[in-house]
């Protein structure tokens, strides 16, 4: 990390423009306030610093140091002057001089993170929120299916349907041309295929992940499988299961479950093709198992219909000559399809609208008051409590990684509560290209998005500039110059690497020696667990840290390879560590932020709500609509991305008839002079 010594800030100051008038009188002046009053007070033996010797004091001088400089000036300098040593009229130029120092230094992006969290030193207590209406943990399944598991032929067409999509059909026209050729002419037409962005194809996919999932285990597995399958989850989900893994000797035969399960799994994924998408009567099947067993409505039917819509075009390209493909009756169908569960999910839109926002709602008062508790969650410290009694034992010095990935969702919901912009322009921040920070003429500081790329460019043809708000600054200064820093710090070895996450870096040698006085029978007088027990705990401690040494690699290239402000910090489970320092996905930021609203509204208000990042838009634009502010919605608009008409149609979905009318029904009869 960068040292900010005092010659390296002075070099600085000199070539900064907003340092104002530097010239010799004022530096020497300064050299007096700091060598006669401030060192001193600070350190004893800088007493008589003499002229010579300023600069190289200034060298190995750490500037944070300076921090209550001024006070100490003005408390040494009134004691010299009741001493006699000088008069107070000498003070005025080296008062002046430090002043300006310290002014200069305040407006730095890099002075706040120099110091201890000026907020909070210790954390509020955890909280436990309930499981979110609707989610919840079911029995062994198949169903979403990842890309990486798909085997080779099924892959390649999945990167073959990618390219049509983002091309518009442009990677395969070549042929199609060829195949034409021996057409009478006039007969042939091009299909209309719509280049689509890479959100677009995302979406696409996973939708195509999930059918397939779901068709593997409820279509190719016979009563047999399922059978075999569910006394198996029975047998993981049991004290057995537990049994088995605490149990280092039987561990293996765990392992060998699980590579028979996978093995099972990969001869079934070898039958699957992304032609069964295209099946109307399949379709309809998933989407009516999808209502009933995972609480979905028909608009998820829309959203698989219309993937499976593009998928027959990728499939038919060749075999249509009609721009609105109606000469292939696959297409037809599907559209067919597609148009029908549309009808029924525009019926049960309102209901679900109610439904959704009763677990939602929010004032923006009240998300203002969850974004101050977030802050309050970065503290560097952590009550530890006795488990039996809950009273307070001790404070707890938290993990680098736990702070820092806290300030990350503190200041991703503090962006869209006061900035609610679409999340996608937040995955999007990136410094020196789409971030800038910048001065204005009072030399004050903010930050600036400049966005070529956006959800609308397409359409609009213009890029998103917008000044985020002040009171987002130091917190994004923070961000930038404190915590950025400290991670990429964390990443330059695998000892500073292992220290980030909280372990020493000779702790997996202790665990190493640990366990080989176990397993000879020589355990600590404080371990409880049997033998066995306390063996297994030590070789699963192992290969957690052994694994997370192995992620180092990946989490530096990941880290290394963009400039987001944000990212991922990856969590424990299947190939989930090694995201550590990729850019954040969409259901990253929604998870984060959902998580982290439904947190502190447990605590603050005795209930969670499970805002999402949309739901703060529709919140501010309903909060803007208030009485008196009706001024400001076109700009409002414009600074979020969308038309005033949208934001209209944004805050109605949440404003009741109660909140429309409660402010007139007092004086609407009143006449306006």
């Amino acid at each position: 990390m960068m040292q900010y010594t005092l010659s390296y800030v002075l070099d600085l100051r000199r070539t900064s423009k907003g340092a104002g008038r530097i010239n010799d009188n004022s530096e020497k002046y300064l050299s007096l306030a700091l060598r006669l009053y401030v060192f001193p007070a600070l350190n004893k033996s800088s007493e008589n610093l003499e002229v010579s010797k300023f600069s190289a004091y200034c060298d190995t001088f750490m500037v944070a140091e300076l921090k209550d400089s001024l006070s100490i000036f003005e408390r040494q300098f009134a004691l010299a002057v009741e001493n006699g040593l000088t008069s107070r009229s000498t003070g005025r130029n080296y008062r002046s001089a430090l002043r300006q120092l310290m002014q200069w230094l305040e407006k730095q992006a890099w002075w706040q993170g120099l110091f201890p969290d000026p907020v909070v030193q210790v954390a509020p207590l955890r909280i436990k929120v309930s499981p979110k209406p609707g989610t919840g943990f079911g029995e062994i399944s198949f169903y979403g299916l990842a890309l990486e598991d798909l085997p080779d032929h099924l892959r390649n067409a999945v990167e073959e349907f990618r390219q049509f999509r983002l091309a518009g059909g442009q990677n395969i026209r070549r042929t199609v041309r060829e195949r034409r050729c021996h057409r009478e002419a006039g007969e042939a037409r091009r299909p209309k295929i719509v280049p689509v962005k890479l959100s677009t194809l995302k979406g696409d996919e996973e939708q195509a992940l999930l059918f397939l999932g779901w068709y593997l285990e409820h279509c190719l597995l016979s009563e047999e499988h399922i059978e075999v399958l569910s006394n198996f989850s029975s047998h993981l989900s049991s004290e057995a299961h537990f049994s088995l893994l605490m149990n280092y000797k039987n561990h293996y035969l765990f392992e060998i479950y699980l590579s028979t399960l996978k093995e099972f799994r990969n001869k079934l994924l070898e039958e699957l093709n992304l032609g069964l998408l295209t099946n109307p009567d399949l379709l309809y099947d998933f989407t009516y198992w999808a209502i009933e067993t995972r609480g979905v409505c028909h608009s998820f039917g829309v959203k698989v219909t219309k993937t499976a819509i593009a998928v027959a075009k990728w499939m038919n390209y060749g075999n249509s000559t009609r721009r609105n493909w109606s000469d292939v009756p696959t297409i037809l169908d599907l559209k067919d399809l597609r148009n029908g569960f549309a009808e029924e999910y525009a019926l049960e839109k309102p209901h679900l609208d109610e439904e959704k926002w009763s677990i939602k709602e929010l004032t923006h008062e009240e998300a203002r008051k969850v974004v101050e508790y977030l802050r309050l969650l970065c503290a560097p410290n952590i009550k530890s409590h006795d488990k039996k009694t809950g009273t307070h034992k001790y404070y707890q010095k938290r993990r680098i990684s736990a702070v820092a990935r806290t300030w990350q969702i503190y200041l991703i919901v503090k962006i869209l509560v006061y900035c609610p912009v679409r999340q996608q322009e937040i995955r999007s921040f990136e410094l020196g290209k789409t971030l800038f920070r910048e001065v204005d003429e009072y030399g004050t500081p903010y930050y600036v998005a400049h966005l070529k790329e956006h959800k609308l460019s397409s359409v609009t043809g213009k890029p998103r500039h917008y000044r985020l708000p002040s009171t987002l600054t130091k917190d994004l200064d923070m961000w930038v110059y404190k915590w950025r820093p400290l991670i990429e710090n964390a990443l330059t070895t695998p000892d500073n690497w292992m220290a980030f996450w909280g372990h020493r870096a000779d702790k997996i040698e202790a665990l190493e020696k640990s366990l080989k006085s176990a397993r000879q029978g020589d355990l600590p007088k404080t371990v409880k667990k049997s033998s066995d027990g306390y063996i297994a705990y030590l070789e699963n401690r192992l290969r957690g840290l052994g694994h997370r040494v192995k992620t180092w690699e990946m989490a530096k290239q990941n880290f290394e390879s963009h400039n987001f402000l944000f990212f991922k910090f990856g969590k424990n489970g299947k190939n989930k560590t090694q995201s550590f320092g990729q850019p954040l996905q969409v259901d990253s930021v929604w998870r984060v932020v959902i998580g982290a609203v439904s947190k502190a509204t447990r605590a603050l208000f005795g209930e969670e709500r499970w805002t999402n990042p949309h739901a703060l838009r529709n919140i501010a634009e309903k909060h803007i609509r208030q009485p008196g502010r009706s001024d400001i919605t076109d700009a409002f608009s414009t600074l979020i991305g969308h038309s005033k008409e949208m934001g209209d149609e944004y805050a109605e979905q949440i404003t009741s008839e109660y909140e429309l009318t409660e402010h007139i029904v007092d004086d609407w009869w009143q006449e306006v002079i």
